[in-house]
């Protein structure tokens, strides 16, 4: 091979990697101008994007799906006083859950955040998990706990997310879909409701010891957000949301480090009604880890009570 083929193979090598990055950075103004459309179109819809980005009430409520089908925001804006809004999201555990908090906080300091959890909140994500902290590759570049979140997932996320088409390639759909698409006929507040009732049957028996394991990299993160929380002047309140089941969990290392950390940042936990007995019947449950309407109704004005009663 001559000097000058080499020459030429390098030319073409260079224009290659050129045309690559303005195609690449042109795709994310591209990518960045759907999910405005889409946010304006659909904030339901795009929860995640709504809660890093536009809600400003006076109550956040965080979880995953136990937390959007389980808590009737205008229940609890109407007994407190303050607007409220449902971020729970489907699916999405711990890591997503935390930069959310914080991805508010980057903004604005709510009153309070009511926190849905489940005695095994700090265990380790699994696999599943891991792979649903895409959502967030959006955020990569601008927000830390995103940033932390997502180099998770594995060792070479770092030179994936360098380029502007893979970090949103997860939410392209979701864009354009939204665009168009009319937004979930969600109930005031984000909170959507489920319909159904289980079949009188034997309550499921969960062996919590089973899955005994704590994340000390999750209790560590947590500890740091509730720090953020109590500086910006944030109540959070931490809930065991029902679920149609038994079992002993009060010992399992996840649940007593839970316990210990809201004690140390004066960080309130309501337990009781996760096993209440009024609520604790088929009739309010849509399947085992989910309340149905009527359920959530029952729950939300339980809740607002202890609510009072703490702030």
């Amino acid at each position: 091979m001559t000097k000058s083929d080499m020459k030429k193979i390098l030319i073409k090598g260079l224009l290659f990697v050129a045309l690559f990055f303005i195609v690449d950075r042109v795709s994310g103004y591209v990518f960045y101008f759907l999910e405005h459309k889409a946010l304006q179109h659909s904030p339901n819809g795009m929860i995640t994007e709504y809660t890093m980005e536009e809600v400003d009430s006076d109550v956040i409520i965080m979880g995953a799906s136990d937390a959007l089908h389980s808590y009737v925001s205008s229940i609890i804006e109407d007994s407190l006083g303050m607007s409220t809004y449902n971020c729970g999201k489907d699916g999405m555990r711990f890591y997503y859950q935390n930069a959310m908090v914080n991805g508010i906080l980057d903004r604005y300091s709510p009153k309070l955040i009511i926190w849905s959890v489940s005695p095994v909140f700090l265990s380790a994500p699994s696999q599943e998990d891991r792979d649903a902290i895409s959502d967030l590759n959006p955020w990569y570049r601008t927000n830390e706990f995103c940033r932390n979140a997502i180099l998770m997932k594995s060792e070479f996320e770092y030179i994936k997310m360098m380029s502007y088409l893979y970090a949103f390639n997860s939410r392209l759909y979701a864009y354009l879909y939204k665009c168009v698409m009319p937004d979930y006929s969600y109930q005031p507040g984000g909170y959507a409701p489920v319909y159904g009732n289980l079949p009188d049957s034997k309550m499921e028996v969960r062996d919590y010891y089973d899955e005994d394991g704590l994340d000390e990299k999750s209790s560590k993160v947590l500890l740091s957000t509730l720090k953020r929380c109590r500086d910006a002047g944030t109540d959070v309140a931490f809930v065991l949301t029902p679920r149609y089941e038994s079992g002993e969990y009060e010992s399992i290392s996840q649940y007593t480090e839970l316990i210990d950390i809201c004690e140390e940042y004066d960080a309130e936990i309501i337990t009781d009604l996760f096993r209440d007995k009024d609520l604790l019947k088929p009739c309010y449950f849509k399947d085992a880890a989910h309340v149905n309407h009527d359920g959530a109704v029952l729950f939300t004005e339980k809740l607002v009570g202890e609510l009072k009663a703490l702030f």
